[in-house]
């Protein structure tokens, strides 16, 4: 929620520099999937966000938040197989659904600036799905799940 935090300066190289492109706080606090899923067990990970403040993001937070979620998301894919349910994901999965929930006002023509950045948060978590898919796809999940599509049709009677 702090926008002055480190993980706020970490934003793209371009913008921010050396840090931006190292990202040395994101990845020593998210980089490692197993310590965070660790630490869901506990509601401590530190991808939980309380639920009250879940309204409350703003897009800037959803860009930082969301950055943090692929950090994780992407060792996970990389280091645990298919198939095991993290808690500390489905949380954070939700806190982006959350996000977006006044999406529905968009019917009612809001203000100008509130429909701004409520379209703006739908873009940023939009995004998101998007770099999450690549890294799916870089993992090869396509080829993999073909195959386990494959063997279960074999099974099945």
């Amino acid at each position: 929620m702090n926008t002055d935090s480190l993980l706020y300066h970490e934003e793209a190289g371009y913008y921010s520099g050396y840090l931006g492109y190292v990202k040395s706080f994101t990845k020593a606090l998210y980089g490692d999937f197993h310590l965070v899923e660790g630490l869901a067990g506990s509601n401590h990970s530190p991808l939980d966000v309380r639920p009250d403040n879940r309204w409350n993001f703003d897009s800037q937070q959803i860009v930082a938040y969301s950055r943090a979620l692929l950090t994780t998301f992407e060792s996970a894919v990389v280091k645990d197989p298919f198939g095991l349910h993290s808690y500390a994901l489905a949380r954070a999965f939700t806190t982006l659904e959350m996000a977006c929930a006044d999406l529905r006002k968009l019917n009612d023509n809001p203000l100008p600036e509130e429909s701004h950045e409520i379209t703006r948060r739908i873009g940023e978590v939009i995004h998101f799905v998007n770099d999450a898919i690549e890294i799916l796809e870089k993992k090869g999940s396509q080829k993999d799940d073909a195959a386990l599509a494959g063997r279960i049709m074999e099974e099945t009677p």
